[in-house]
């Protein structure tokens, strides 16, 4: 086969995808071996096609483009959202120091998957969770409430720690924070609005507020 433009290649693996599930990763990691710039584009295509698939294939196309995985994980969270939280443990797993890239890049790809991802990520390596949950915050603050949510869900004894770590990132992102806690880990929302006070005192009003309204 030889190289076709971005697009024609997504399209001609998500074909294949849609009609042969199994064969998903296979047909994706050979077009994109042939059409390297379309990497991205093909992962996302496929992942929206076969969506149970995404993992699999994903995985496969990091594994021949490991300096990809990023791209082809936004992708995957724009794409196919439903897929994102799988797509985001199979590449941890198999490369946990790449996590904080690969998750921050689907943070800014589709805040809407930030818990999921942020979850996902904390339960494939814990160690690298709040290192994750920060690159995400970093990447894009409208993801705050979703990723404290996904992390604090995953790891609730490490809540204050989390909050501590994501509000010294993203100050202003405070209240989501705080919100994001309260909601997946109730029982420790008191710990994480005296964390953010400690952290930044400016911050304890808007805390404090939001915590109250979950």
């Amino acid at each position: 086969m030889a190289e076709a433009a971005p697009s024609a290649a997504a399209d001609i693996a998500a074909g294949v995808a849609e009609s042969n599930p199994e064969a998903a990763a296979e047909v994706a990691t050979s077009v994109a071996e042939i059409n390297p710039t379309a990497v991205a584009e093909i992962a996302g295509a496929v992942a929206a096609a076969a969506p149970e698939q995404a993992a699999e294939t994903v995985s496969s196309m990091a594994e021949a483009s490991p300096e990809a995985a990023a791209s082809m994980a936004a992708a995957v969270a724009e794409q196919a959202p439903q897929a994102a939280a799988e797509v985001a443990s199979a590449l941890t797993e198999s490369n946990p120091d790449g996590a904080s890239a690969m998750a921050a890049a689907m943070a800014e790809a589709n805040p809407a998957a930030a818990a999921d991802v942020a979850n996902a990520v904390a339960e494939a390596a814990p160690e690298q969770a709040t290192a994750a949950a920060t690159a995400m915050v970093q990447a894009n603050p409208a993801a705050a409430q979703g990723v404290a949510e996904g992390v604090a869900e995953a790891n609730p004894e490490a809540a204050a720690e989390l909050a501590t770590a994501l509000v010294e990132a993203m100050p202003q992102a405070a209240a989501s924070i705080a919100a994001g806690i309260a909601e997946s880990a109730p029982e420790q929302a008191a710990a994480a609005v005296a964390a953010i006070t400690d952290a930044n005192p400016d911050a304890a009003a808007q805390a404090t507020a939001a915590v109250a309204q979950v």
